[in-house]
């Protein structure tokens, strides 16, 4: 079943990378979230200390929609889903091999987001220890939304406006467990919080992502079913 997925993942890396057609829709999308967040806020509104946690999370979120939409769209419209499932091993693969592929992506995204937030912003965000705990924090909140947004990008997948349906029912299982404490966390690193301090909430991604992962590899087979 793992070689069967990182065979899938392989498979949608190098169709993404031959086109590049998500990856430079979530970049520039990323880009232009980073410019908002930059020109409407002033040092006065609290300087970027204050931005920085959500405009990252907000970037994240909203480009990654873009990885989750493609990673079963591209399958259904160019009718090759059926052949998908016709891959040896368990169906979970294909779960497996998809959140794989879209968090290879997202986290690309997310690493070119921090650059330019420190970029446009003229941000620091530190030594090695915050960027390692902010690398952790980044790491388990992605894992929590790719685990879920999987699930319902395959859900959502011959509905109508899926692009649509996709945020609609994603956004609301994710705000308040994956976005707020992932927001609060990256928001006390980037604060010189002690490390005691964000273990609460890198527990609270931890146990989401593994809640939403386990959830999701337990449903995918129901949810394929025509």
């Amino acid at each position: 079943m793992p070689s069967t997925a990182l065979l899938i993942a392989a498979k949608d890396l190098r169709a993404e990378f031959r086109t590049k057609r998500t990856l430079n829709s979530m970049l520039i999308f990323s880009v232009m979230v980073i410019l908002a967040f930059r020109f409407a806020f002033t040092a006065g509104d609290g300087g970027p200390a204050m931005v920085a946690p959500s405009a990252l999370w907000i970037t994240f979120i909203l480009a990654g929609m873009f990885a989750l939409s493609a990673s079963f769209s591209k399958e259904k419209d160019q009718e090759t889903f059926q052949s998908l499932l016709l891959c040896p091993g368990s169906r979970t693969s294909i779960y497996l091999g998809k959140m794989l592929s879209s968090f290879i992506l997202i986290t690309m995204v997310e690493l070119f987001s921090i650059v330019a937030m420190a970029v446009f912003f003229e941000y620091d965000f530190g030594g090695p220890e915050r960027l390692a705990w902010l690398a952790v924090v980044v790491v388990l909140g992605t894992l929590g939304f790719v685990g879920v947004g999987t699930l319902v990008a395959a859900m959502t997948m011959n509905t109508q406006m899926r692009e649509v349906m996709l945020p609609v029912l994603v956004l609301p299982l994710v705000v308040f467990t994956i976005i707020m404490p992932a927001v609060t966390a990256t928001a006390k690193v980037l604060g010189e919080a002690g490390m005691a301090d964000v273990g609460a909430e890198v527990r609270l991604l931890l146990t989401f992502a593994l809640v939403y992962i386990i959830a999701a590899l337990l449903l995918f087979d129901y949810v394929i079913e025509e």
